[in-house]
């Protein structure tokens, strides 16, 4: 307990990016690596249930308050609320605004208010994941001590994902087998796709014809070619994001950040110097 007083205080963590792209198997991860309790308070699961649609009221408040309660009684817990954005987005201006039933921004009061309630003794953290991030408001952003940037995965961890996903659902590969080339198929594309992909593919059926039938490359094509890569503008958008963060709060140091000074940059300090 003194060395949870004495650490930082961390009451939520942000995580961001395209669809598929491994937010939500963290979420659970860091649940299961802290032997945590697990908490889905994602708008889904909340509204039209507990929005004043039966007699007894806008329950709302109530069901988030006690999801916080009982977190506190269970520590360590996880709140995990997917979809975050909607909940901390903007304030809409058309009638009725956040207050409208059904929509996620009737919890956004009660969260902040919970979040901002946790003391240093609480050990529950609330993970939040959004594929949208520019919507949620400015103010709301200041809630989370981390945000972190879940990424398309580049060549050397496509590479790895080809290799450990096709060796968990069928006999091991040949050294010589084309991973390259799925590798560079995959280019742009999440990491769930490739999962996707190969569930689709590595089929009960096709598994057990494995062995007098080998697996090609060919046969991913097709499963692929039906998903949506994260397109370069969508990319962009996460990037132009996260270089509006302040650096403390950033977790994934983009390329730019940690690109060495040219030699121009040097010359020119010396000039000023001089």
């Amino acid at each position: 307990s003194e060395i949870h007083l004495e650490s930082p205080h961390v009451k939520a963590i942000l995580l961001y990016g395209p669809p598929s792209s491994g937010k939500t198997m963290l979420s659970r991860c860091i649940s299961s690596e802290c032997a945590a309790t697990f908490f889905d308070l994602s708008p889904k699961n909340i509204l039209g249930k507990y929005d004043g649609s039966s007699n007894n009221g806008n329950q709302t408040p109530f069901m988030v308050r006690t999801v916080f309660t009982v977190a506190k009684d269970m520590q360590p817990s996880i709140i995990y609320i997917d979809e975050i954005d909607k909940v901390l987005g903007k304030k809409k201006k058309k009638k009725g605004g956040n207050n409208e039933p059904g929509n996620p921004g009737r919890m956004k009061n009660y969260i902040v208010k919970e979040i901002n309630n946790l003391k240093p003794g609480d050990r529950v953290l609330v993970v939040g994941n959004s594929r949208n991030p520019g919507d949620i408001e400015g103010k709301s952003l200041k809630l989370f001590q981390k945000i972190i940037y879940c990424t398309r995965p580049d060549y050397g961890s496509r590479l790895e994902i080809w290799r450990k996903l096709v060796n968990a659902t069928s006999s091991k590969l040949p050294n010589d087998y084309d991973l390259a080339t799925l590798a560079h198929m995959s280019d742009g594309y999440a990491s769930g796709s490739i999962a996707n992909v190969i569930k689709a593919t590595l089929t009960k059926r096709r598994v057990e014809r494995v062995e007098w039938h080998p697996i090609t490359v060919n046969e991913f094509i097709p499963p692929l070619a039906k998903l949506n890569p994260v397109y370069e503008v969508v990319n962009e958008a996460y990037k132009k994001f996260t270089f509006g963060l302040p650096a403390t709060m950033r977790k994934r140091a983009m390329e730019d950040d940690m690109a060495p000074k040219s030699d121009g940059d040097d010359k020119k300090k010396k000039k000023k110097k001089g």
